[in-house]
């Protein structure tokens, strides 16, 4: 029975009860009103409740609609690249996450935007429990591409945005995020990564497992 049918059904009982209520001893009668107005208050948070739940599942849809359009607009190579141009940026300047050109990136900030947005919608609701908050929380980590994964870890190391990297650690978003491998060079210490015939060469062995392990240890 959905939250709707209850309500229906306790208005209907509430009704009876006042109608019963016209005919009895006025003890017996301060009972049966007494009860009625109960039954009628928990008819209200019923109501009040379903509202709520419903506000919420609009708004929660409508941010995964928009999150999945941004998805769309994205080109996924230009993502990659993009990626690797952040993280080359990072480690030319010798590991310095605020001087990617990541922040400036509007057309990544509003995914960015977008995800935290649903992160904190999810997160307020009080009446609903953790299970049902990772349920819609895994929505969107299902759609979530491994290099959009790793924007995020950059943008939230770079931002240092306590309530940000608090949701994200809180839901685990980035728990399925992939390690990136490339070529280890000896000699000249650098890493070589392909990235659909562009060529990266990065000054550090496993630069991709530092970052994760950054993350993780702050």
């Amino acid at each position: 029975m959905d939250l709707e049918m209850i309500n229906l059904t306790l208005l209907n009982i509430s009704g009876m009860l006042e109608k019963i209520n016209s005919s009895l001893s006025d003890n017996k009668s301060n009972y049966i009103a007494f009860l009625s107005f109960i039954i009628a208050f928990i008819s209200f948070l019923y109501t009040w409740v379903s509202q709520k739940d419903n506000f919420f599942k609009n708004t929660f849809d409508t941010l995964i609609f928009q999150y999945r359009e941004e998805l769309l607009s994205l080109n996924k190579f230009q993502m990659e690249i993009f990626l690797f141009d952040c993280v080359k940026d990072v480690y030319d300047r010798g590991f310095n996450l605020n001087v990617s050109k990541l922040k400036n990136d509007n057309e990544y900030v509003r995914v960015f935007a977008i995800v935290y947005r649903i992160l904190k919608i999810v997160n307020d609701e009080k009446f609903m429990s953790s299970k049902n908050k990772r349920k819609y929380t895994g929505i969107l980590m299902d759609i979530m591409p491994n290099s959009l994964l790793w924007l995020i870890m950059l943008n939230s190391l770079q931002k240092n945005d306590v309530r940000y990297n608090f949701l994200l650690r809180k839901y685990d978003i980035l728990k399925s995020i992939k390690n990136i491998e490339g070529k280890f060079h000896y000699n000249s210490g650098l890493t070589e990564f392909n990235v659909g015939g562009v060529v990266y060469m990065i000054k550090k062995k496993e630069p991709f497992e530092e970052i994760s392990n950054h993350w993780e240890s702050i």
